[in-house]
């Protein structure tokens, strides 16, 4: 943002308040009428097409006469977003001023600092998943856009693309990978309950740098380096990275996976031992869990709310993720109270047609649209939005975190902007010097942890009422079905599939109010929400009501295995 050379509030003829401001090397210019800011709102608001189930997005804000406006007018099932520069965020709440958007408090409104493309979209795709909302429409009011000219420069060239990249990714990945959570979570709940949190490992390495490998194509100029830094750095290897460490005879101190699909366990299996902590996400993979031959510990990295079990349970902590396992490795390092973050392998970039070091399975990204980013060594280099994301995160964590040293490493692939860069062979003469004690400090919160003997007799008691809350849910599945026994059937009377709709929409949104949907919402809500875009997009009757018995059907199969689950968990955690 220019320099603000002056920011003052006169009245307009009407005697409300308008501004004008002068930023540097630029004339004077109001940001509201001079004559009658309320009347310019609502011409203003006559070029806007007004629709339900819609996110409007508000491009700068001013003193807010034409959000106001545009917020009295929106349909109930809409929300509405404003972007704003903090001058401006000041004068619409300041007191003394009164604007139209002060101690303006709801649900459906919220407000972004005009700083960081990237989590403006993640905020505003968030927010239309919880809304059942899937169409977004800019409203632009350009005299207050005049304020961070580039900025909504680049938010008119990507935010909207972005923003639907987060939101159907999110609904895709919930959609699709709901059930995967769910089960690999019950899986995985005995080990949880007998392993560290990563609470226990806070400021554990403080004042220690840590070396965060990735897999990508550069990695394997460097690999041989690494074995030389172990003893000198914290060395935390990113998912199937760990193959080729494994192939080069390096043993990381730990190994973050987060993946949730059964192609991560063939990925790993027999590339693991049993000196590598593994650092796992709590919806990682059971097989992962299980099969692994070290010691473990355990994270969120999505929303707490996840782990049910979460007060019966280790303490643990959430570490922030993107659309690359590194980032947890990143935020674990931080966690753990590292100086310096060192990325090796971290290329987020195609060489060639290669976006994985030599020996590591490469997965999916290969049909994705390609795209430039600055390189590592200058230029630019070829990538895809997923991996865009992860630089754009990385910058902004970067920038977040003034307190530990970035240094990136990885020799190729792009540029990670705020993280100086140096060749690993010039890192690691830095580190050089004194051997730090890791594997005693890991030793120390491993046995700390089994002195403490954890009591799993309040874990077992919480199942066993999760499992009366279930015996219940089957039961309300066992009545419709024996009150409605021809349910299923589809007719060709739209009247009577409305009402089969209103019934059945009515009894699935009684499932998911019960006091055990925390536990399966996963599975449900993204479904539902699937069907309320159909009806938005006026899809047939008969397809409508097909999504809903698909969904009593998967969730009554669901519920029935979690039922089960319970009794294999409490066998299992009374048997360790």
């Amino acid at each position: 943002m220019k320099k603000i050379e002056m920011y003052k509030l006169i009245k307009a003829r009407s005697g409300i308040n308008t501004v004008i401001i002068k930023q540097e090397n630029e004339k004077q210019y109001y940001l509201h009428s001079t004559v009658d800011p309320i009347q310019e709102a609502n011409e203003w608001l006559s070029h806007i097409q007004l629709e339900e189930y819609t996110v409007y997005v508000v491009f700068g804000c001013a003193l807010g006469y034409h959000v106001r406006t545009l917020w009295d007018s929106i349909p109930k099932n809409s929300i509405l977003v404003v972007i704003l520069t903090r001058v401006e965020y000041n004068l619409a709440m300041k007191k003394e001023i009164k604007g139209p958007l002060y101690n303006l408090q709801n649900k459906r409104l919220f407000m972004y600092e005009a700083i960081e493309l990237y989590n403006i979209a993640v905020e505003v795709a968030d927010n239309m998943v919880n809304h059942d909302i899937k169409k977004i429409r800019i409203c632009k009011y350009y005299p207050a856009m005049r304020i961070e000219s580039d900025f909504y420069a680049l938010c008119e060239k990507n935010l909207v693309a972005l923003v639907g990249e987060k939101m159907m990714l999110a609904v895709n990945i919930n959609m699709f990978t709901g059930w995967n959570f769910i089960e690999n979570y019950w899986r995985n709940i005995p080990y949880i309950a007998t392993n560290p949190g990563i609470a226990n490992f806070k400021n554990t390495f403080r004042g220690w740098p840590c070396i965060v490998v990735s897999g990508g194509p550069s990695l394997s100029k460097n690999i041989n380096i690494l074995k030389d830094c172990l003893p000198y750095a914290v060395v935390i290897a990113s998912g199937s990275t760990m193959v080729a460490l494994h192939k080069q005879g390096i043993t990381p101190h730990f190994l973050v996976v987060t993946d949730a699909s059964h192609e991560m366990f063939d990925c790993l299996d027999g590339y693991c031992n049993e000196h590598t902590v593994l650092l796992a996400s709590i919806e990682v993979h059971h097989k992962v869990v299980s099969m692994y031959p070290g010691r473990r510990c355990f994270a969120y990295t999505i929303d707490d709310d996840r782990n049910i079990f979460a007060d019966y349970l280790p303490q643990t902590a959430r570490l922030r993720q993107t659309s690359s396992v590194a980032t947890v490795a990143v935020d674990f390092a931080q966690h753990c109270g590292a100086e310096m973050i060192i990325m090796v392998g971290q290329d987020l970039a195609f060489a060639g047609d290669n976006y994985h070091a030599d020996g590591i399975k490469t997965t999916g990204y290969m049909d994705q649209e390609m795209v430039e980013v600055p390189g590592y060594y200058g230029g630019m280099v070829p990538t895809v939005y997923s991996f865009k994301t992860a630089i754009e995160y990385l910058e902004t964590y970067v920038r977040m975190i003034s307190n530990i040293r970035f240094i990136n490493a990885t020799e190729g692939g792009a540029k990670i902007a705020g993280m100086e860069q140096f060749p690993l062979d010039e890192v690691k003469n830095m580190l050089l010097g004194k051997i730090l004690p890791i594997e005693d400090k890991i030793t120390g919160i491993f046995k700390e942890f089994g002195a403490q003997k954890f009591k799993v007799g309040p874990l077992i008691n919480e199942m066993v009422q999760c499992q009366r809350q279930y015996y219940n849910v089957l039961q309300l599945f066992e009545n419709y079905d024996k009150e409605y026994p021809n349910f299923r059937m589809i007719s060709e009377d739209i009247d009577v599939m409305i009402a089969k709709i209103q019934d059945l929409g009515g009894f699935l949104n009684v499932i998911k109010n019960h006091a055990a949907a925390l536990s399966y919402k996963l599975f449900l809500n993204p479904r539902l929400q699937l069907v309320e875009f159909y009806k938005q997009d006026g899809e047939p009757s008969s397809l409508i009501y097909g999504l809903y018995v698909e969904i009593f059907d998967g969730l009554q199969d669901l519920i029935n295995k979690l039922y089960q689950g319970i009794n294999e968990n409490i066998n299992c955690l009374e048997n360790k």
